[in-house]
């Protein structure tokens, strides 16, 4: 059956990056951080001119962290902000976190984001809203242009949070992120950045009373406790270890131990509600893992158009079109199932061939995972997201991926679909 093929347990690191992680908690230090904010500032945003000539960052522990930020400094206590459905908890945990209230905006029929159609009705009721937040739901760009447009005609500010879409571009060739007000970027498991955790917020268009509002966060804000790093730095090895020896049964023994025992945790409950610093540790490995953009969004192109060859006759739709996957970051394969029989049928007989897709991100319109949460997320309210979570699937796209394993992902499909 060959080697196991998963879509996530850690299978964004390198060789390079798991012995670095082994040392990066001593070997770290604060100028990491510096390091960090200077090649995201500079690097990532200087091809383009800033609205008003100045931005600043904050770099924190966790994406949600970056969103908290990003609504307290640039909002206010008990203001609304718009966010889709078809996503993970954290974000509307970060909103929560700073005292906002998020309305949910359903997705568009055929795709993983909003529409400015959808947009529209829910602001319509709910007028006061003062920020709309958009995700680029695995990759796939949103209508950036369009909805940036939508919030300067309606005054409403537009918060990015490109975790999953890191290397993307927008229909007009631009880089996700530089046009919205606040900038979220996650750097936690199997993002684009992987970096086992880390966040950070841009706030595009600084001026006196925004810095003012930094400063004053910035002396709020703690930091993280060395035993929740120390957690997550040993996370790299243990999955390294797993899935070099899954096939055999020594890998499988192991991964249902440290299961068990919670060594593994969850990316998408935190370890700590209170807002905190980004650990010189996770600044270390998110500048390696910078260093390997370009060639990761080539590779994850390369293996999205194979998915999209090979499948094409499948009978399955897909979430992106040819000309999306090739401005996308494609961090994911999306693929539609008819119902969620298909979907069990696919998940099973790839798992017959230890291939582990069963994480399908997302299982619910706001999906917390393996942990309890209590979203305020109201079902039926956003009809697509709901039914596309019970009809999705996404293929791995990683580093580990090569043709060959795209090639043996396909064959999988295409026989449970008798094609």
């Amino acid at each position: 059956m060959g080697q196991s093929i998963f879509n996530s347990l850690g299978s964004n690191y390198s060789i390079k990056f798991v012995s670095t992680s082994l040392y990066s908690i001593l070997g770290s230090r604060k100028s990491d951080i510096q390091k960090l904010e200077k090649k995201i500032l500079f690097d990532y945003f200087g091809k383009y001119k800033l609205v008003s000539g100045k931005a600043e960052i904050l770099t924190l522990h966790k994406g949600r962290d970056a969103i908290q930020a990003a609504c307290t400094v640039l909002l206010n206590k008990g203001d609304q902000v718009i966010t889709q459905a078809f996503s993970c908890y954290a974000v509307e945990e970060g909103i929560l976190r700073a005292g906002m209230k998020p309305i949910y905006v359903d997705i568009s029929q055929e795709s993983t984001n909003l529409s400015v159609d959808n947009l529209d009705k829910v602001f319509k009721k709910n007028p006061q809203a003062k920020a709309v937040l958009i995700q680029h739901s695995l990759g796939i760009p949103a209508d950036t242009v369009s909805i940036r447009n939508w919030c300067n005609d309606n005054g409403v500010l537009l918060f990015e949070d490109i975790a999953q879409s890191i290397g993307g571009f927008d229909k007009e060739g631009k880089q996700l992120g530089v046009s919205a007000d606040a900038v979220i970027f996650s750097f936690g498991r199997d993002k684009i950045i992987d970096a086992i955790s880390g966040g950070a917020v841009v706030f595009r268009n600084s001026n006196p009373e925004i810095s003012e509002k930094i400063s004053y966060l910035k002396s709020s804000v703690g930091k993280i406790s060395f035993v929740y790093v120390y957690e997550d730095l040993i996370y790299p090895d243990i999955t390294s270890f797993i899935r070099r020896t899954h096939h055999f049964i020594l890998g499988k023994v192991i991964l249902k131990i440290v299961k068990s025992v919670g060594l593994l945790g969850s990316p998408i409950k935190s370890k700590t509600d209170d807002l905190t610093f980004m650990h010189p540790a996770y600044a270390k490995l998110s500048l390696l893992q910078f260093k390997g953009l370009e060639h990761q969004i080539k590779h994850r192109k390369e293996m999205a158009l194979e998915y999209y060859k090979l499948l094409e006759e499948s009978g399955l739709k897909f979430l992106a079109t040819k000309n999306q996957l090739n401005s996308a970051s494609n961090l994911r394969f999306s693929i539609r199932c008819s119902d969620e029989k298909q979907v069990s049928k696919l998940v099973k007989a790839l798992k017959k061939n230890n291939i582990y897709v069963s994480d399908r991100w997302y299982r619910k319109a706001v999906d917390c995972g393996s942990f309890e949460c209590k979203s305020t997320y109201q079902k039926a309210s956003c009809p697509n997201a709901e039914l596309l979570a019970t009809q999705v699937i996404n293929l791995p796209t990683h580093r580990e991926m090569n043709l060959k394993k795209v090639h043996r992902i396909c064959k999988v499909i295409n026989k449970a679909l008798g094609k």
